[in-house]
């Protein structure tokens, strides 16, 4: 019965594709299932995703460099919570807990076919640095497990940069003004 249905596969993909949208983007309002239109729409959300993407044609790969906004602003405030508070930045519990978290997301994502490469850029400058690369191989057909990796990825950063802005920023204390002194009424006729 499921044989009969043209491109059922890509259907169910495109349905998966649409859930993920609509769980980690919040200005998604919705779109067309048509899984005719899967890779397509596949890898432009990757190619949105990246800062870079360079093809390979000795290997047949495909390079995709990453360095979210809220990577970036991590590892600002990573760097200002390191020396506030007099520790290494290698050290750094939030560091560790970055690496942690997009190892366990890469391994656990269930991709095949493909390297990725993790790195903290040694001087963190104005210019663009990419701090996350996947490498995808010829017959990469996981973009699903893909994405999902990616966008648990970005949302990580984004409330660990929440996070850290709060640890960063000092609590705020009310502080009433004291009292003038009232002047005499002599001081008052003398005036």
């Amino acid at each position: 019965m499921f044989e009969e249905i043209y491109g059922l596969e890509d259907i169910i993909q495109t349905i998966a594709l649409e859930k993920l949208f609509f769980d980690y983007k919040e200005d998604y309002a919705g779109g067309i299932i048509d899984g005719d239109n899967f890779y397509i729409i596949a890898s432009e959300t990757v190619y949105d995703l990246c800062d870079h993407v360079e093809y390979l044609d000795y290997t047949d790969s495909t390079l995709y460099f990453f360095s979210f906004p809220e990577m970036r602003k991590f590892y600002k405030l990573c760097k200002e919570h390191c020396s506030k508070h007099h520790i290494k930045f290698q050290k750094s519990p939030y560091i560790k807990g970055a690496m942690d978290f997009v190892t366990d997301s890469i391994r656990c994502s269930g991709m095949r076919n493909f390297a990725w490469n993790y790195w903290i850029p040694p001087k963190l400058k104005k210019k663009r640095q990419h701090q996350f690369l996947i490498e995808t191989g010829c017959y990469f057909q996981e973009w699903i497990e893909m994405i999902a990796a990616l966008f648990e990825i970005r949302q990580y950063f984004r409330e660990k940069c929440e996070e850290l802005q709060k640890e960063l920023t000092p609590a705020l204390t009310i502080v009433k003004p004291k009292k003038a002194p009232v002047p005499d009424t002599e001081e008052r006729k003398a005036a």
